[in-house]
């Protein structure tokens, strides 16, 4: 504990920001950081960003923690390529095509369609700085006894979405108001500013983004689809009881590996 209190504490020998939203004048804002955060020596220079990778499995892995339960939980993912500024358009017409909440495809598909789920996502994540990985997450809450259906259920959607014209116009109508109702309050301007500058995009990036999503059709977002999904080695976890479904049913995913707590956690 002592070692965590003692990294913490030497944050602020390291150059850092601080950032202030608020109707002080910034005199006054000088004033008090002077009195009260003056550096008595040259702050250091912060170490490289660590990037995490998901790992990237040669076919598709699934991971069961046994557990008595009434539901499973599920997660399917994997990483893709690093985040793509020419790419932030198209991600986001296919987020709200694929699971744009109750009108998405997963939902309608999963719940709706086959009674699989109780709960269900899916999202393509770009990744929150220049450099970072992207990774497609996809989330199931299921009856135990329909775990399989939904793991199959789930990774067929991200093999083979429908193609709905409908559902499509519906996205654009629901992406394009936000971006013209979406306006940034005064103190979420500097956050906003602060994750441009991590991406290293054009402060305002959003005019050129908007510009794009009006261009853009259901044929761009399938070949979306196509280019960062199909075909790809997914990671699948399971937390369930494991006398509810099918252990056989699920290799078919790939290679099951049963886990226990103390693989997962560190006592």
């Amino acid at each position: 504990m002592d070692d965590l209190h003692g990294l913490i504490k030497s944050l602020l020998t390291y150059r850092h920001t601080i950032s202030y939203a608020g109707s002080l004048p910034l005199e006054k804002v000088q004033a008090i950081l002077r009195e009260h955060h003056a550096a008595s020596e040259p702050l250091k220079t912060p170490p490289p960003y660590k990037f995490l990778k998901v790992l990237s499995p040669a076919r598709s892995r699934t991971c069961v923690v046994n557990k008595e339960m009434a539901q499973s939980q599920v997660r399917i993912e994997f990483g893709d390529g690093d985040y793509d500024e020419a790419n932030v358009p198209v991600v986001q017409l296919f987020n709200d095509y694929f699971s744009g909440g109750m009108s998405g495809i997963v939902f309608q598909e999963l719940r709706e369609a086959r009674a699989l789920a109780y709960s269900v996502f899916a999202v393509y994540s770009n990744g929150g700085r220049r450099g970072e990985q992207n990774v497609m997450v996809g989330a199931i809450g299921c009856q135990a006894d329909k775990t399989a259906e939904a793991v199959e259920g789930l990774a067929d959607l991200f093999e083979n979405p429908p193609a709905s014209r409908e559902r499509f116009a519906e996205t654009v109508e629901s992406v394009i108001s936000r971006y013209r109702t979406g306006k940034l309050g005064f103190r979420e301007i500097i956050g906003a500013v602060r994750t441009w500058e991590r991406l290293e995009v054009p402060i305002d990036p959003r005019k050129p983004r908007f510009e794009k999503i009006q261009r853009l059709g259901l044929d761009e977002v399938l070949q979306f689809q196509k280019n960062h999904l199909k075909s790809r080695a997914n990671l699948i976890s399971i937390v369930g009881d494991k006398t509810k479904f099918n252990l056989e049913q699920l290799k078919k995913q790939g290679d099951v590996t049963e886990l226990e707590l103390k693989d997962i956690f560190v006592f």
